[in-house]
């Protein structure tokens, strides 16, 4: 969006194309019960020609020709418990050198594995030359972005125009909820998703952003059920501005419900079971066995707390502060460790994030501060759905204190209690409230995460510019404020800065007004405590040759160039997918222009302009400018620009 004087334009968000062609999944008759697992009766076609595309198809980079995925679920005598067999087969035409570099390397998830059943992959070339994969290229990638071990592997000999395949299939742990997204910036054709289970095993599954709904099978293989869908065609997603991508692929979720012959056996198919259950996980240092390590912690608390700390708040604030400052956050594979607990991670000065979350609570209980616990989604990956109770949607924590109504994120040390990630707000959320001591009783909840209100996100700007003899230059004195949003990224970096460093962060913040800037005299003024008022100031002089052009007798001053550069969205820009901005925000700017003797603008009409989209008879978004003429040489121009949702109909 770009934020200048002149045009400005607005685009309408359309929910919609429908993505997908259905049809039924090809006719498959029910297998006797000599076939123990489904994945021992698959393979692909040994010998097979490339498959026939039509024009369209052949000018796409990639397109996926076949992407089949079946999860099933079998009781292993061994452990006497249900584990998982993943199986995976995928063709994919590769028509430039990009998508061979995309595709050629395959990348198999193995932290969940027991073992590999089954790897294999080849090539088949436009001419119908066939290489397969040689197992010795396979290799250990351990841990890349924290996401566990992989197996990667690549096909040599790829070629333009023709087809990489692979099929594997990985005997894992079980997994009670999964998930799985079948969309991306690339056509994908003959798409299937089984998940397969014993008959005493009940499934449920849910579908999104148009993916077909899963049918109930229970013929398909001899005394199994299967939730199944089949898609002829997915279409292509692209990146859209102003929308986030991946929460609007189309994906399923989905989970074991129930096992008839063990009506004992808890599969934490609601949120009041998955409330019980984490609240036992995250409150185990109130055992008795462990009682005995109160009294340790509370020697903490004396150092962690000081004396004057009276009130809640300026507890919360203490134990925080004390928390992201000492104790590190590691990511060692124990989310539900049960020996991690608070008095460990104290000692220890570091802990997993389910680790650091026990700490907070145990603190919280300790000096009988009121709070819950939070389990939510990042939005801009998935929003948390209330109807579908799973595991699926509760991976980040937050605290909420009721007497306060502020939120606290425990492993983001950029945020302050009363400030959370944005992509947690606008959300919902399992409220669970603890249990009393020498009670077990609890409550669990799912509400709203509310979005902080749009003053409370703001920037605030004041310019007094004027030009030197000849317009050579042009002079600036600048005050700048933020808040809530606008600022915490802004606040973390200064405060973590060098003072050489520092100097770097504010003049990042000025970057905006010409290529040729040169900051003097900056004053930063900044408070940590509360994010709901002005806590970060910049004051500087500026002096920059960028916004003007001289043409003759004529200046142009490109007064855009003071206001900060945003991606424009045209209106005839065609669009698939909501808009949804991160938070809810106003900009505020007025600009004191000096006129020199003898000149004056030509086009002052153009500083009037009022753009706003309304929605039952109220502006949720609006762009403003006005001006008025002060004495005889002085133009004041004052912008307004907020939004007052997240979610719009259109966009400025």
């Amino acid at each position: 969006m770009q934020k200048i004087l002149g045009k400005l334009v607005i685009a309408i968000g359309l929910l919609g194309v429908l993505n997908v062609l259905y049809a039924a999944p090809p006719v498959r008759l029910p297998r006797s019960g000599s076939t123990q697992f489904v994945h021992q009766s698959y393979n692909w076609v040994q010998k097979r020609a490339l498959m026939k595309l039509n024009d369209v198809e052949s000018q796409e980079s990639a397109i996926i020709l076949k992407d089949k995925r079946v999860i099933e679920y079998v009781k292993d005598p061994q452990v006497n418990d249900l584990v998982m067999y993943d199986t995976r087969h995928k063709i994919i035409r590769v028509n430039t050198h990009s998508a061979i570099e995309e595709f050629n390397k395959v990348y198999i998830p193995m932290r969940n594995a027991l073992s590999i059943i089954e790897i294999k992959a080849r090539f088949i070339s436009k001419t119908g030359r066939i290489v397969e994969l040689d197992k010795n290229q396979i290799k250990d990638l351990d841990n890349p972005y924290n996401a566990g071990l992989f197996k990667i592997f690549a096909i040599s000999g790829a070629e333009i125009g023709g087809e990489i395949e692979y099929i594997y299939t990985i005997k894992q742990r079980v997994r009670y909820a999964g998930r799985e997204t079948f969309q991306s910036s690339v056509i994908a054709k003959d798409v299937s998703f089984e998940i397969v289970a014993p008959k005493n095993i009940i499934l449920d599954a849910k579908s999104y952003n148009n993916f077909p709904q899963l049918d109930l099978n229970i013929d398909k293989y001899a005394d199994k059920n299967v939730l199944e869908a089949y898609v002829v065609r997915v279409e292509s997603l692209m990146p859209e501005q102003y929308s986030y991508y991946y929460a609007n692929l189309m994906r399923v979720d989905y989970k074991i419900v129930h096992d008839k012959n063990d009506i004992a056996k808890d599969y934490l198919v609601t949120w009041d079971d998955l409330g019980e259950f984490l609240h036992d996980d995250i409150y185990n240092f109130k055992k008795k066995s462990l009682f005995a390590d109160r009294q340790k912690i509370e020697k903490y608390i004396k150092k962690i707390i000081p004396a004057s700390a009276v009130t809640s708040e300026e507890k919360i604030r203490a134990i925080e502060k004390y928390v992201k400052q000492n104790i590190r956050l590691v990511n060692n594979g124990t989310h539900h460790d049960k020996e991690e607990m608070p008095l460990t991670v104290l000692k220890n000065r570091h802990g997993s994030e389910l680790g650091i979350v026990r700490l907070f609570a145990a603190l919280f209980t300790y000096v009988d501060i009121e709070h819950e616990v939070v389990l939510t989604t990042d939005r801009s990956y998935v929003k948390f759905d209330k109807d579908f109770a799973t595991f699926n949607y509760l991976d980040k924590y937050l605290f909420y204190f009721p007497s306060t109504y502020h939120f606290l994120a425990p492993h983001e040390p950029e945020y302050n209690y009363g400030t959370i990630p944005y992509h947690y707000t606008h959300n919902q959320g399992l409220f669970i409230s603890p249990s009393l001591d020498g009670f077990d009783i609890f409550s669990s909840k799912v509400q709203e995460i509310q979005a902080s209100e749009y003053q409370s996100n703001y920037d605030a700007t004041e310019m007094k510019v004027k030009f030197e003899p000849n317009f050579t230059n042009t002079q600036i004195h600048l005050k700048r404020s933020f808040s809530g949003y606008h600022a915490v990224n802004l606040q973390y970096r200064y405060e973590n800065s060098s003072e050489e460093q520092k100097k770097d962060v504010i003049k990042n913040v000025l970057y905006h007004l010409g290529n040729d800037v040169k900051v003097d005299n900056i004053e930063v003024y900044h408070q940590q405590e509360d994010p709901y008022t002005d806590y970060f100031k910049i004051e500087a002089d500026i002096t920059t040759t960028s916004p003007i052009e001289l043409a003759g007798e004529n200046m142009l001053f490109k007064i855009g160039e003071l206001i900060d550069r945003q991606q424009k969205m045209d209106k005839e820009q065609e669009r698939n997918l909501h808009i949804e901005r991160d938070y809810r925000q106003s900009i505020h700017k007025v600009i004191m222009l000096e006129i020199p003797e003898g000149y004056w603008i030509k086009n002052i009409a153009a500083l009037t302009e009022d753009v706003f989209i309304e929605e039952d008879g109220e502006r949720t978004a609006t762009f403003t400018s006005r001006y008025d003429i002060i004495g005889n040489n002085i133009i004041r121009i004052e912008i307004e620009q907020f939004f007052k949702k997240i979610t719009l109909k259109g966009i400025l």
